[in-house]
């Protein structure tokens, strides 16, 4: 009954073109759950053009008269709340994007669950363009492990998706590192450069005070966001680095001996990757393939894996 609710609300948002038929596989949850992902990945980009903005009116505000600072302090005002209200939609589709990739991550490894209504839940809350998208990036051999339903299945699951993101988290927090030093010291020069030539009048000085804390809360916000990604990509590593404890245990040892492992890892993992800003997806399409070959490399010795884009 419950994957049938499912079924009636996808062919609502989508269409009868590509609706699966219940039940719903987790191919689709996670077809969708990327969607969600670039969703919230578009929020993310929109709010750090804003902030770029900010920069770029806060450098212009030290050049103009007094006639323009008031108009440019009340616009690095608009931006700077602008990307803050992008940032935050962005945090509600990525939640809605990880609680769907979990239960797509559950379903395939473990098998079907009985909350389907909360499934159809969480896709209600999914917009139609999302949808639309998931209906032509579904791909059959989206999951790599060629283990059958069980706890194998789903440690493979866990060991890849570590692999991929904590690759992933770091390189992005490097390349937005790079970006924001890049800003902020081109900021630096050019308030140098401008000071000497800026006017004098005092009545500018509730104005400079306001661009100077919005440039600060821009600041704030990216090195937030590059810490929260070093940070995740620690945290995974650490976890990376104890699977060797349920590596190489079948079906019969990890239901002895390794439930509680399994169960951790996947309890840590989701904690580690819990309200992350999503890596920006151009960072996944420069190493995707550079990454595919690290994973056949590392599971070249016969593991139960196969090389494949998996994030």
């Amino acid at each position: 009954m419950a994957s049938w609710r499912i079924w009636k609300k996808l062919r609502r948002f989508g269409g009868p073109s590509w609706a699966p038929t219940p039940p719903l596989t987790s191919v689709h949850l996670s077809a969708i759950a990327h969607e969600q992902f670039d969703e919230a990945s578009s929020g993310y980009r929109n709010s750090r053009l804003l902030q770029v903005f900010t920069f770029a009116v806060s450098a212009l505000s030290i050049f103009v008269p007094s006639s323009w600072a008031y108009p440019l302090a009340l616009a690095v005002l608009i931006t700077q709340g602008s990307s803050w209200v992008a940032r935050w939609y962005a945090m509600g589709q990525q939640d809605i994007g990880e609680l769907l990739r979990r239960r797509g991550l559950l379903i395939d490894a473990i098998g079907p669950s009985r909350l389907g209504v909360d499934v159809a839940d969480l896709l209600e809350r999914v917009p139609v363009r999302v949808v639309r998208r998931a209906a032509v990036s579904v791909n059959d051999g989206y999951y790599a492990s060629n283990s059958p339903t069980g706890l194998v299945r789903l440690r493979d699951h866990l060991h890849e998706n570590a692999f991929w993101n904590k690759h992933l988290y770091s390189l992005a927090a490097r390349r937005l590192t790079t970006i924001l030093c890049l800003l902020v010291a081109l900021a630096g020069a050019v308030t140098l450069f401008a000071l000497p030539l800026a006017p004098r009048d005092e009545a500018l000085i509730f104005a400079r005070i306001l661009v100077t804390v919005m440039t600060f809360g821009a600041i704030l916000t990216q090195f937030n966001e590059i810490l929260a990604w070093r940070s995740a990509a620690q945290a995974i590593e650490r976890l990376e680095h104890r699977f060797y404890i349920v590596e190489g245990l079948d079906e019969d040892s990890l239901h002895k001996n390794g439930m509680a492992d399994i169960l951790t890892f996947f309890a840590e993992y989701t904690a580690a990757t819990s309200r992350i800003p999503p890596f920006p997806r151009r960072v996944y399409r420069l190493h995707r393939d550079r990454l595919n070959d690290l994973w056949a490399h590392k599971n070249a010795s016969g593991s139960s894996t196969a090389s494949i884009a998996v994030v």
